[in-house]
């Protein structure tokens, strides 16, 4: 990468004092991409992981983004609202992000909580809606946020979340062919084999962009992310599974998500202006293979999105 773009990078991720940072006018810090976590000091290592898979990936490819952290104490209806809109009430951002679900935080074993109010997330909702910008849950669980539920429950042996599957991108999808081909398995990550639930409420669309295949514990094909739209016309994605620096199916996922953002190639969103295949080969053979710190339970997903669920 440029030193150019390294330093745009940089300035922008940690931009207003909101990004923990240095500018002190938002509307100095343009970017395409706004990332939603919690405070460092709140975060658990996993959590940290996830976002610095994002992180990884946004600088690796020259792709300008924020990144807005919120404590347990939460943030106002105002302060998201000038987070996310300028003062002309245009949207500041292509998509939103959130690298580990649904911004959680542990309350003390194994309690946790969003630091965003249940009422809170309609904001987020009401942006794709008035601004036809994307919405983006990784490390996300299924629920009736997203239109879809568990396809198997494994609460008596939650071990079996760990089981490796193969993943399958979605037939016609930017970047599936490339993907497809790198054979790509859930060895490395907590996942959550899900189904769309049949006329989900309050959705106009929930499809497929991946599947797990099946194994010894999950016989049938099941999904492994969706996009929906509610019918107001809010667009989101949500990945049942967890994301991190450590995961070569997490950097390449990445790029998935982002063509998916964007709807076109990826050397048209990227400075570097590597196509979507050169990038995902890219991003899948840099990354780290080490399963280290994917073994630890995404129960701050869980317990979380149970707290938020409208």
């Amino acid at each position: 990468m440029q030193l150019k773009s390294i330093i745009k990078f940089a300035s922008l991720l940690f931009a207003a004092p909101v990004f923990a940072g240095g500018c002190e006018d938002i509307d100095k810090c343009p970017a395409e991409i706004l990332i939603v976590a919690t405070k460092p000091e709140y975060r658990n290592e996993e959590q940290n992981q996830g976002l610095e898979s994002v992180r990884t990936t946004l600088e690796k490819f020259s792709v300008s983004a924020n990144k807005y952290e919120i404590s347990p104490e939460g943030v106002s209806t105002e302060d998201l609202q000038k987070i996310l809109y300028d003062k002309n009430n245009k949207g500041r951002y292509k998509a939103i992000i959130f690298p580990n679900g649904r911004v959680s935080y542990s309350n003390g074993g194994d309690v946790w909580s969003s630091a965003i109010r249940p009422d809170q997330w309609k904001v987020f909702t009401d942006y794709s809606a008035q601004t036809k910008n994307k919405i983006v849950y990784l490390n996300e669980y299924p629920s009736n946020n997203t239109g879809t539920e568990l396809a198997y429950d494994f609460t008596g042996n939650p071990l079996n979340y760990k089981v490796p599957q193969p993943i399958i991108i979605e037939d016609g999808m930017i970047g599936a062919d490339e993907l497809n081909k790198l054979e790509l398995t859930t060895e490395e990550t907590w996942h959550f084999p899900a189904k769309i639930t049949p006329n989900a409420p309050g959705f106009t669309v929930v499809e497929p962009l991946m599947y797990f295949g099946p194994n010894n514990v999950a016989p049938e094909q099941t999904i492994g992310a969706v996009a929906c739209e509610t019918a107001e016309g809010a667009k989101t994605a949500a990945f049942f599974t967890s994301f991190g620096s450590w995961s070569r199916v997490s950097a390449a996922l990445n790029i998935y998500w982002l063509t998916w953002v964007y709807e076109m190639d990826f050397s048209k969103i990227s400075e570097a202006q590597y196509s979507t295949e050169d990038a995902i080969r890219m991003a899948a053979s840099d990354a780290p293979r080490s399963t280290k710190l994917g073994i630890a339970l995404v129960l701050s997903t869980i317990s979380a999105v149970l707290l938020t669920l409208f």
